[in-house]
């Protein structure tokens, strides 16, 4: 019993075993028989069908795009979440790929072309002639306008040594000739006409002189002919106003207050005033102004005075006055 291996039996046994009938129906306890290789066949036939069918399946379908699963889709159908509504903008247009179908195409249609005439281009010359200017004509001078001819003055009015009265309420001073047209009328103070005071070029034959002033003038008209003679004519002075106090008299006492001073005017006077002085006519003690012939006189201090009337004359543009008389007031 001690000696027994445990290992012997089986070792030797595994040592004597024949597998030459390894796979062959012929043995019962064979778990591969023939009932096993006819399921094993079968399967194999199965295995085979599915790889035809997939291979076939792969093959129509790998060009369809509508089998193409975009990437969220398929990641959400693997995942089991549920489908989201993806939002495409729409792509930009692309250039459609070409087929590699045949295209049919239909034969062109007949197109007439009318042959248009073309005119060739004219060829510019390096240096282009240039044409020889006409001659203009000859400028021919109009006549000229005929000017009548001009004639030497001879004055007409004034006469020579004409006086008139420097009175600026009436009408300016005439002066006239014949000859022309056109001339120079030219005043002095000299009768050499040496120095011009004015002159004036007139397209007339008269001219008016407004105010000369008081004094002796001399004139002359002169044009492209010649000279006219020379004249003289004269200003006098104003014509003063006539002015005649009626009271008081030279030498009269008058009261202080509410004496009356009456006098005669003449015509073209603006206004009168009194003056009533002891200290000379540059600023006198007392005036008074009116429109009438007389005033009534206020508050004058007792004293001897010079009494005298004045008139603003339109005729000589200026102040005239009375005589001056000597007056007392108490």
């Amino acid at each position: 019993m001690g000696d027994r291996d445990p290992f012997k039996t089986a070792a030797g046994s595994e040592g004597n075993q024949d597998f030459s009938a390894f796979g062959s129906g012929n043995d019962p306890g064979d778990p591969f028989g023939e009932d096993q290789s006819s399921k094993r066949k079968l399967v194999l036939y199965s295995l085979l069908v599915l790889l035809l069918g997939a291979g076939a399946f792969y093959y129509f379908t790998m060009d369809d795009p509508g089998y193409e699963l975009a990437e969220d889709e398929a990641l959400d159908i693997d995942a089991g979440a549920p489908h989201k509504e993806v939002t495409i903008a729409p792509a930009k247009p692309s250039v459609p790929a070409q087929s590699t179908a045949p295209i049919k195409s239909s034969p062109p249609k007949e197109v007439v072309v009318t042959p248009s005439v073309v005119k060739p281009a004219p060829s510019i010359p390096k240096a282009m002639p240039v044409a020889p200017a006409k001659p203009s004509p000859p400028m021919v001078a109009k006549p000229p306008k005929k000017v009548p001819a001009s004639i030497r003055p001879t004055l007409s009015l004034p006469p020579h040594g004409a006086v008139r009265n420097y009175d600026e309420t009436a009408n300016n001073a005439k002066f006239q000739w014949t000859g022309g047209p056109g001339a120079w009328i030219k005043f002095s103070r000299s009768p050499s006409m040496r120095p011009i005071e004015f002159k004036v070029w007139v397209n007339g034959n008269h001219y008016n002189f407004h105010r000369p002033y008081p004094g002796v003038w001399f004139w002359q008209v002169s044009n492209r002919s010649g000279s006219s003679q020379v004249r003289m004519f004269k200003v006098a002075p104003p014509i003063d106003r006539n002015l005649t106090v009626v009271s008081p008299k030279a030498g009269d006492t008058i009261a202080s207050r509410g004496a009356v001073v009456r006098w005669i005017g003449d015509s073209n006077v603006t206004y009168y005033r009194v003056e009533i002085s002891n200290k000379g006519w540059g600023k006198p003690n007392y005036r008074f102004a009116t429109s009438g012939t007389q005033v009534r006189l206020s508050s004058i201090a007792a004293g001897s005075y010079d009494l005298r009337v004045g008139a603003f004359s339109e005729v000589s543009g200026r102040w005239e006055y009375s005589p001056p008389i000597d007056v007392s007031f108490q």
